[in-house]
């Protein structure tokens, strides 16, 4: 009775070695393509991309952006 114990234990850890040993988990695919701005990246691309000929639009685009996220 005690050898079967003692076979059962070394089967079910060996088995559980087989199945997880070497296994390296990998970040999922979303993790590694997103690009995280700093305050100062937004704030030169804000520089370029608006100037006084479309402070106007931009604004409006903004407004509108934000009133779409809004629940009513």
């Amino acid at each position: 009775m005690l050898k079967r114990w003692i076979l059962v234990v070394i089967v079910v850890a060996l088995s559980a070695c087989l199945s997880g040993c070497g296994k390296k988990e990998t970040p999922p695919a979303e993790a590694n393509d997103v690009e995280v701005k700093s305050m100062a990246e937004y704030e030169a691309e804000a520089k370029k991309d608006i100037n006084e000929q479309n402070m106007d639009a931009e604004l409006k685009k903004l407004q509108e952006s934000i009133e779409a996220d809004t629940p009513q």
